[in-house]
């Protein structure tokens, strides 16, 4: 007359384990799927509705479903709904229907473990651990760790037993240095060159600085990338003229700042201020509104591309999110080495908004044999290397047009 089914979501989607169907929290997280024979809705009465219950007991209303086959039993089912509350009206479903509930359902469980199991994940992966970051891809997550995490091989261990207690996929521990190649190189040709050390990169955009809102005293500045050029640092252009020296960061070992360059008075009249004649705005996005949008930058080595931010979630590095990038064109790169320190723009509400400086590219992050990922900008965000500047520094930044 009657069958119910528990339906988990699908077992190969990696999340939290919940407890065994017997405990009352675990049967909370399945989705009840109830289906009558026809005549059971025309001989409804309060001894069945009891039954009905009875079965369901261990599942939340919101999560049973009244599964018919014709309209008329649609009817006929909706109309028990309504008068013996079995579950809301919505949840009675046919295969004509809009079962837009019936998946949501799905997605609101798959939601939940899956923010628990990132939870859990961010507390087991902890930086003290020699963790510095992390990428979820489907059912594979691969772990970063630094040069000495690499060499204990017990520790690895210890961190992937930890790990698969709320994690059935397959754990992978990587080298940042195996699966990051930062965008500098020794070439000449890019607009901003080390003096110190030689390495290349982009300058992403000028501005004026202001040590205090009660100093009216500014200085003009330009902002890169911090793995380029750190404090103490002086800045030339390609053809190795200095044009300033670079005040911020102390070193370039966090890649989620950006260095700022005092630019010398001698030179400031010299400066080109820029190339897309826009005026920018440096505000946080929600990152449900950057994914899959489109993004532009100018780098000294590309110049003008156009991508789409790909991935924004699940990807750590340092403890802070980062974002990947992908081209619009995949017969060319979005970045590529001596872009590093391009501003990542994007139109939103009708303004630019900086959103990111370009760090590296060919995140190499499944190994060299898989290709979905070479052709990879790993981007920070703009915003927040801003936030650590103005905070330990106590200084603000007017930005020209970019």
């Amino acid at each position: 007359m009657a069958k119910v089914i528990s339906l988990l979501a699908p077992p190969n989607v990696p999340m939290a384990k919940t407890p065994t169907e017997t405990g009352l929290k675990g049967q909370k997280e399945s989705v009840c799927l109830v289906y009558f024979e026809e005549k059971f809705w025309k001989t409804m009465d309060t001894a069945r509705v009891k039954t009905i219950r009875h079965t369901t007991r261990r599942f939340s209303d919101a999560h049973i479903f009244l599964a018919t086959v014709s309209d008329v039993q649609k009817g006929e089912a909706m109309e028990c709904c309504k008068k013996y509350k079995l579950c809301p009206t919505a949840n009675v479903i046919s295969p004509a229907s809009d079962n837009t509930a019936f998946y949501g359902a799905f997605y609101e469980i798959l939601n939940k473990n899956l923010k628990k199991f990132s939870s859990d994940l961010e507390t087991r992966t902890s930086s003290k651990n020699g963790v510095v970051g992390y990428r979820l891809f489907e059912n594979e997550l691969h772990i970063y760790g630094n040069e000495q995490l690499m060499k204990e091989n017990e520790k690895r261990v210890e961190i992937e037993s930890s790990i698969k207690e709320c994690f059935t996929g397959q754990v992978h521990f990587r080298s940042l240095e195996q699966v990051l190649v930062p965008q500098c190189t020794l070439k000449c040709g890019d607009c901003l060159r080390n003096n110190t050390n030689g390495k290349m990169g982009t300058i992403g955009i000028f501005g004026k600085m202001k040590y205090t809102p009660a100093n009216e005293s500014v200085q003009t500045v330009a902002l890169s990338s911090a793995h380029v050029i750190s404090s103490g640092d002086i800045a030339c252009s390609s053809t190795g003229v200095r044009f300033g020296k670079c005040i911020w960061p102390e070193s370039g070992v966090n890649i989620h700042d950006v260095s700022i360059i005092k630019i010398d008075s001698s030179m400031i009249n010299s400066l080109k201020r820029t190339v897309f004649d826009e005026h920018i705005t440096i505000d946080e996005i929600p990152k449900q509104n950057l994914l899959y949008r489109k993004v532009i930058k100018y780098g000294a080595a590309t110049q003008e591309t156009c991508g789409s931010i790909t991935k924004i979630d699940n990807f750590q590095l340092f403890g802070n999110d980062v974002m990947a990038i992908l081209p619009l064109d995949s017969e060319r790169p979005f970045s590529t080495n001596g872009d590093s320190g391009a501003i990542v723009l994007t139109k939103f509400d009708k303004k630019y908004h900086g959103v990111g400086v370009i760090f590296g590219g060919y995140l190499d992050a499944r190994g060299a044999e898989n290709k979905s990922t070479q052709n990879e900008t790993i981007a920070i965000f703009m915003k927040n290397a801003l936030d650590r500047f103005i905070g330990d520094r106590k200084m603000t930044i007017e930005f020209d047009k970019i």
